[in-house]
């Protein structure tokens, strides 16, 4: 709370604190990405950009744009573009990112000491932040959400108008939930998806800022 001064009356005016913020270095390609502390826990607040580019129609060891079970982390550019890497981090299958495991929480490709988030992480993120427009870009959340798009098949689609981040919860053997932001709903949703689609990845850490 801030109390500003107007001519002789005081007023009392609500001041929100700014989030705390600080980095995460991946010590296993050299980048680093900014986090914020958001409800008990960090969170990566730029999409994960980690493994080896794939093409849609032809990459992946069998040549068929699919990603395989062959110990080397594998992403999407959307587009066939890798410059979309550079600005929304990569795509990645359910099984992708959780480095072909299916233990709820964790670490997939995060880095280590980090996770993939929960169903629960998810819902504390939204239960602090319940507007889409506080997660997005310039949000005042710190989150930072990108609207990188999404891969379904071989077609891409909605760069700039949705993202879609995976959780490592899985409901049935096909099917894992996630977050969706867009600008066109006022509320983040969390919701189910086939795990052969291709979403962004957002890694967290139960922490206490220091």
């Amino acid at each position: 709370m801030a109390v500003l001064l107007t001519g002789c009356k005081e007023e009392e005016v609500l001041v929100t604190p700014k989030p705390a913020t600080g980095t995460l270095f991946d010590q296993r390609d050299s980048v680093t990405y900014t986090t914020v502390y958001i409800n008990g826990r960090w969170w990566m607040s730029e999409n994960m950009n980690y493994g080896k580019t794939i093409d849609s129609k032809s990459g992946g060891d069998n040549e068929d744009g699919l990603p395989s079970d062959n110990g080397i982390p594998e992403k999407y550019c959307y587009g066939d573009n890798l410059q979309n890497c550079d600005i929304y981090g990569g795509l990645y299958t359910w099984d992708e990112m959780m480095n072909y495991t299916t233990t709820e929480s964790g670490e997939g490709i995060c880095p280590a000491g980090w996770k993939v988030p929960s169903k629960a992480d998810w819902e504390s993120l939204t239960s602090a932040f319940p507007s889409s427009l506080e997660l997005l870009g310039n949000g005042t959340s710190g989150f930072n959400g990108q609207l990188g798009g999404n891969k379904y098949d071989i077609l891409y689609g909605n760069l700039g108008v949705l993202g879609a981040y995976w959780s490592s919860s899985g409901n049935q053997s096909s099917y894992a939930y996630y977050l969706l932001l867009n600008n066109s709903s006022k509320r983040p949703i969390i919701q189910q998806e086939l795990k052969v689609r291709a979403f962004s990845v957002r890694c967290v850490k139960d922490s206490i800022p220091k």
